[in-house]
């Protein structure tokens, strides 16, 4: 869902202005199974580096609204790949 305040988001992460550029569904499975699933909102930053910003709306560990924001720098090239560096990102914590 692209809302104003994932907008700020990306923008806080690109470092300048972004425009909105897609919505894409992912789904992301483990053994077979989903561990996620939802959209994530694709974003062009007015200024280079990064070219792209991918953002997603989820739920922090006490179930508040998180806006979750990833710079599309290598290895990041598509929204599945922020959502597995994100996912691993958790992992480790």
């Amino acid at each position: 869902m692209n809302t104003p305040e994932l907008i700020c988001a990306a923008e806080r992460t690109a470092h300048c202005a972004v425009s909105h550029v897609d919505s894409v569904p992912v789904v992301e499975t483990f053994n077979g199974q989903p561990i996620w699933e939802g959209i994530v909102e694709v974003y062009q930053s007015s200024e280079p580096p990064p070219k792209f910003i991918y953002g997603w709306i989820g739920q922090g560990p006490s179930n508040e609204i998180e806006y979750v924001t990833m710079a599309g720098v290598a290895p990041i090239n598509c929204a599945l790949d922020a959502i597995r560096a994100w996912i691993v990102s958790l992992a480790k914590k």
